[in-house]
């Protein structure tokens, strides 16, 4: 066959036409999840055209895979032929044939990789072909942090079974203890000596009763706090905590991280007796599961994420989170009266005051942090709002400045001395008048060098 051209004659022999040496390139054109398609974009699990996306990452119920692919060689293409693998899956190259689509179902959660190849209609294959990284993610209920839940959950059962027993034996001795008063007071018609006695034996079993549930409340509540205080070389510390008649829901903790961090803890929660129990062993787990972040406000919102799931019901803890590290402090609240810090050098008292919901009431609260420079002989306390707001038996409420003066002029004394004053000027305070809520304080002071 020849043609006429401008600068000549073009020929054309088909009796010496070659095979096409060139091996086609390949692309992906559609990846289908589910019943869906996936289009590219910011919502989307596919963030740029399957052609040139390097990877996909998909929830566990989008676990069912359709992809679609093309040689881009077009000297017949209804001949180009096609194999493909999803590693590890596939062990071998699947033949497609000329068919341009592959899919897979029910792909349990991991890593994949999608690879397809093409040969052109003179059987050059494209070794190189075309893949894609495919993430498909575990369900909620398969992620470290649900088993950290029903972990605590477990721990919550086994509390609350034991809480059981317990109350059902309160129960039996409180109808023993009835019983006994019903027969003391029979035996008081018959004679009044002998009911002023049973009355009295009456009164004591009661008292016991009563002295023996509060002490139950009072050592599940202090069971929580740390067996022993941390001692760090370069900071003195003292704790107290005097619990109020209804134990309230005070909590301490601490953790001394290998390369020298001091974290701390101190809280509050709502309600009293069992209730408050229940959150104060909550708050104990995350502590120790998450007093290894060193980032303070991201413990606290960690902490009422958890919380929050685990809905219990109107029950929320206020808590400031402290970290030393040397001279640098940094503290993190969640609701908790202002942290205090007495300056060695010049007596002057600061206050660190952050605003912050108590833990599990908003799910997006903007917890907030402040850092302060130490030096040495700085004291730094830290308290529940027990002897702030304690009442005094002319109605009077104590308020923080007073507990700012009494830091200001504490002068030479050590930790456990400025616990000591406090615990003086509250019982003066009082003056006889029943604790309503706990009182708890955590004093430190750096070391001189």
């Amino acid at each position: 066959m020849f043609f006429g051209a401008k600068n000549g004659i073009n020929a054309f022999f088909p009796d010496q036409v070659e095979d096409n040496p060139y091996p086609p390139p390949v692309v992906l054109t559609k990846l289908r999840a589910g019943n869906l398609e996936l289009e590219p974009g910011e919502d989307s699990p596919l963030k740029s055209h399957i052609s040139v996306a390097n990877e996909v990452v998909l929830d566990h119920d989008q676990n069912g895979l359709s992809f679609s692919f093309a040689a881009l060689h077009f000297g017949h293409p209804e001949q180009n032929r096609y194999s493909y693998r999803l590693e590890p899956l596939d062990s071998d190259w699947i033949q497609a044939g000329t068919s341009r689509h592959a899919s897979y179902a029910n792909l349990r959660p991991g890593q994949y990789e999608f690879k397809v190849r093409a040969a052109n209609s003179d059987g050059v294959w494209n070794e190189d072909g075309a893949s894609i990284h495919v993430t498909i993610q575990p369900p909620w209920w398969q992620t470290w942090w649900a088993y950290t839940i029903f972990g605590f959950l477990g721990l919550v059962v086994v509390l609350t079974t034991d809480r059981v027993l317990r109350r059902r034996v309160v129960h039996r001795e409180r109808e023993r203890a009835r019983e006994q008063e019903s027969q003391l007071r029979t035996e008081a018609a018959e004679a009044h000596a002998k009911a002023a006695e049973a009355e009295a034996r009456v009164l004591r079993i009661e008292n016991e009763r009563a002295a023996h549930e509060l002490e139950e409340a009072r050592s599940l509540q202090l069971s929580m706090l740390p067996e022993h205080l941390p001692s760090p070389p370069n900071l003195e510390i003292a704790t107290y905590m005097k619990t109020a008649s209804e134990v309230g829901g005070d909590y301490y903790d601490f953790d001394l991280a290998a390369d020298g961090t001091l974290t701390v803890a101190i809280g509050d929660a709502t309600g009293h007796g069992t209730r408050a129990g229940t959150m104060v062993t909550a708050t104990k787990v995350l502590f120790n599961l998450l007093a290894a972040e060193p980032d303070g406000v991201k413990v606290l919102k960690e902490s009422t994420r958890i919380i929050r799931q685990l809905n219990m019901q109107n029950l929320f803890m206020a808590l400031a989170l402290a970290k030393l590290k040397g001279s640098h402090l940094e503290i993190a609240g969640a609701g908790m009266p202002p942290t205090l810090i007495r300056r060695a050098g010049t007596n002057d008292v600061e206050e660190v005051h952050l605003e912050g919901a108590p833990l599990g009431s908003f799910s997006d609260f903007p917890y907030q942090a402040a850092s302060v420079e130490l030096l040495p002989g700085d004291t730094i306390v830290m308290m529940s709002d027990g002897l702030p707001e304690m009442i005094g038996d002319d109605d009077e409420v104590f308020g923080y400045d007073r507990v700012g003066s009494i830091l200001k002029d504490s002068g030479p004394l050590s930790p456990q001395g400025i616990i000591d004053r406090y615990s003086e000027v509250a019982e003066d305070w009082a003056n006889g008048r029943p604790q309503d809520d706990d009182m708890t304080m955590i004093v430190m002071r750096l070391k001189a060098a």
